[in-house]
Parts: structure tokens; sequence; C-alpha cells
């Protein structure tokens, strides 16, 4: 594993208000960062956004899962991995306050730092299903499409 993937590993498996800071050890001043609700450019943009993330939650811990880089040689520019994982959060408003578990993948390219990096998860079972009324409609359609 490069040491660009190792940092980011580190990073996520320790995720906490107190280490965003580090944020700039593993990602490019010029990053893109995609999830299934933003799309953010740049660095400076990308620590705003998750100060403001860990200011909203109360507990955001990642389990990393397996790992597959792209095997090139290590001189190469443009290495690429996806990254499996399980985030557990809690919202105050969410799930009563109770944790909720999201498996997710990050694909990430990268030279010496991130440069692109783009989240896949189910929003629905992350956000949707615990707003009220909203998660009960989705709850009875998932059963409706299961009979």
């Amino acid at each position: 594993m490069t040491a660009c993937l190792n940092d980011f590993c580190k990073f996520y498996e320790n995720f906490e208000k107190n280490n965003l800071f580090q944020l700039k050890e593993i990602y490019a001043d010029n990053v893109q960062f995609i999830d299934p609700s933003h799309e953010i450019i740049g660095l400076s943009n990308l620590q705003s956004y998750f100060s403001v993330l860990m200011t909203e939650i109360e507990q955001c811990d990642f389990v990393i899962g397996e790992i597959f880089e792209k095997k090139q040689d290590t001189f190469v520019k443009n290495q690429e991995a996806m990254v499996l994982w399980e985030m557990t959060f809690a919202h105050p408003q969410l799930n009563k306050g109770k944790s909720i578990l999201v498996p997710g993948n990050s694909h990430i390219k990268f030279d010496h730092k991130i440069y692109y990096h783009r989240d896949y998860f189910d929003t629905t079972s992350m956000l949707y299903e615990y707003i009220p009324l909203l998660g009960f409609i989705i709850k009875k359609i998932k059963q409706r499409m299961l009979s």
C-alpha cells in the first residue's frame, strides 16, 4: 500500500474534529471531493465542510474494510484505489440520537496527495429513512418492492 493510501486510511480510522488539520497532509490544494449530496472543490472548502459536519454530529467512526489499489509503478502519477468502509454516526435529530451504520466506499485518485475523492453510499439508509414521515413512506416502498 502506498504511503498516501495508508495516510488516508489512518485519517479516517481516527476521524474527529481535532484531527481535521491533517487534511492538508493527505489532500491536494485543488482536491475534488464528491459524495451523494455535495461536490466540493479545494482543500479549504473541504476543511470547512468537515468542520461544520463535525459540529452537527455527536459521533462519526469509520472502519476500513478491503482496499483495492490499482497496481502501478511507485513513480507513476495518477494512481487510484477503491476503499470499502463502514461509517457509524449519531446525529441528535436522526434515529432519536442513536447510532446509524452506513456502508460505503471511496474512489480516490492520487499522486503524492489525493486530488480526487468520490464517496458512494446509500443516502436513503443514511438519512431519509430517519426523517419521521419520509422514513415511513420509504420503508413502505421498500416493503412493497420486496413482496
